[in-house]
């Protein structure tokens, strides 16, 4: 077959398969490659888009954000009294745990944290009183137990004078000491910081229910409880 192939003819096939191998050389290495570029400088174009995108939200996020965590604190440390959302948490921590709310009184409103030389650890160690103390003198007896607060460890760190306090104390009729527990942990979940100052129970001994033919288990429970708020001066200023 090659015999009958002309010089022109074999020269012209040489010439063609050199062009194709040209071509597709300028296709694998120029072509392709341009491709590649064209590919990722789009996408840092994206990418660009993108941050610019971001860093025009971003402060509104963060306006946001701090927006968010001030509506924490405030609830937390509201800026007025709240008394009545205050009188809506205890009724609902009576519901929940079943005592009967007989008196509330408050007793220290509108102080100033100031005059009462507590310090924020003070704050802090009191916030909770401990269950294991007040289970351990599981009563039983018709003696007034009192569960003092915590001692502060520190009082190197100063209350600000516009942090104020409301004190106020409960008299708890419980069906039984648990129900009264249960009360205490409802009220140590309040998303208001409150300090429990202060708890006396009494509670009739089994002898006693033996001889008065009783099944009466009821607690009679003074609770003493103190929460705090930021005066209209301080949130105002700078």
């Amino acid at each position: 077959m090659l015999n009958k192939l002309t010089k022109k003819q074999i020269a012209f096939i040489v010439l063609f398969s050199l062009l194709l191998f040209i071509l597709l050389f300028f296709y694998l290495f120029v072509v392709r490659s341009v491709v590649t570029e064209a590919q990722l400088m789009e996408e840092r174009v994206l990418d660009l888009e993108t941050a610019s995108e971001i860093l025009r939200v971003t402060p509104i996020t963060e306006s946001e954000v701090d927006q968010e965590n001030r509506r924490v604190y405030e609830r937390k440390v509201p800026n007025e009294r709240q008394v009545d959302q205050l009188l809506l948490a205890i009724q609902e921590a009576e519901l929940i745990s079943g005592v009967r709310i007989e008196s509330i009184t408050f007793n220290h409103y509108d102080g100033s944290i100031v005059d009462t030389g507590l310090t924020i650890n003070n704050l802090l160690s009191g916030q909770s009183t401990e269950e294991s103390d007040m289970i351990g003198n599981d009563g039983r007896t018709e003696e007034e137990l009192e569960v003092p607060s915590s001692s502060p460890i520190s009082n190197d760190i100063d209350m600000p004078e516009e942090l104020k306090l409301i004190t106020f104390s409960a008299d708890i009729m419980a069906p039984n000491f648990n129900q009264a527990m249960q009360f205490l942990r409802e009220i140590e979940k309040l998303e208001r910081i409150s300090r429990v100052d202060s708890l006396h129970f009494t509670q009739s001994t089994e002898d006693d229910r033996v001889f008065s033919d009783s099944e009466d288990e009821s607690v009679f429970m003074n609770i003493q409880v103190t929460t705090f708020y930021y005066t209209e001066e301080d949130v105002a200023a700078p």
